[in-house]
């Protein structure tokens, strides 16, 4: 079972949210992501600081999860979940190594788009769309 699928599942069987319908989030609802994710952000730099690495660990598990159950919570299923992650990973491969000048920190572990790179926009949009075409 994929990782969205299993997300999805919590997100349907614990929290109870059983959205069809594709739609932003809620000022609330983005609110309470927005302070979710920093709170998993400010568990990872005390873990960090701490020298815990499981804590380390933990933490980004616990921002993957969130991040996913945010596009459940957008009506977005699992499986067009790995269909858009899979678009991005591709989009993500096309790019090659280097510095992102207006990026507040500078790593030459980095990535930057290529002259033709293409966005996945459009392709998004196919997925999100693709069930209306039938």
């Amino acid at each position: 079972m994929s990782i969205f699928k299993k997300v999805e599942k919590f997100n349907k069987e614990v929290i109870g949210i059983h959205r069809n319908t594709k739609c932003e989030l809620s000022k609330d609802e983005n609110d309470w992501l927005i302070g979710a994710l920093n709170e998993e952000i400010t568990e990872y730099i005390t873990a960090y600081t701490n020298r815990d690495f499981i804590g380390q660990i933990d933490s980004i598990i616990d921002l993957i999860y969130f991040a996913a159950g945010a596009l459940t919570r957008m009506g977005i299923t699992a499986e067009q979940s790995e269909k858009i992650f899979n678009v991005v990973h591709a989009c993500n491969m096309a790019k090659v190594q280097g510095r992102k000048t207006e990026r507040s920190v500078q790593s030459d572990l980095d990535a930057i788009k290529p002259d033709d790179w293409t966005d996945p926009s459009a392709a998004i949009i196919d997925i999100l769309t693709e069930d209306d075409k039938r």
